[in-house]
């Protein structure tokens, strides 16, 4: 069961909770300067993946959301655009390795 808060990250990260989006996730990121609790839960719980900062590109740890977390957080006919439905394998790979 997600919390309302990890709900809008996960939909925030997947773009969902923007208007435009029109029910599809069209992006899979998430920056977080400073230690979150709820991005971290949501690794615990397989459904996100936290991949740390490159100092020199990006000094922001960020965090992507599993196939679990999409469907966890998605309202009903919500979707994965083409490209994020392949990305997010990648995703489920990492997780899966880390479990």
């Amino acid at each position: 069961m997600l919390t309302k808060r990890e709900r809008e990250f996960i939909r925030h990260a997947l773009g969902l909770s923007n208007p435009d989006s029109r029910g599809v996730a069209y992006r899979n990121y998430y920056y977080a300067r400073r230690r979150r609790r709820c991005c971290h839960g949501l690794v615990a719980k397989g459904l996100a993946v936290h991949y740390p900062p490159v100092v020199s590109y990006q000094p922001d740890d960020a965090f992507m959301i599993t196939t679990a977390g999409f469907e966890a957080a998605k309202n009903k006919a919500e979707r994965l655009d083409r490209e994020e439905a392949e990305r997010i394998k990648k995703v489920d790979a990492k997780a899966a390795k880390a479990a």
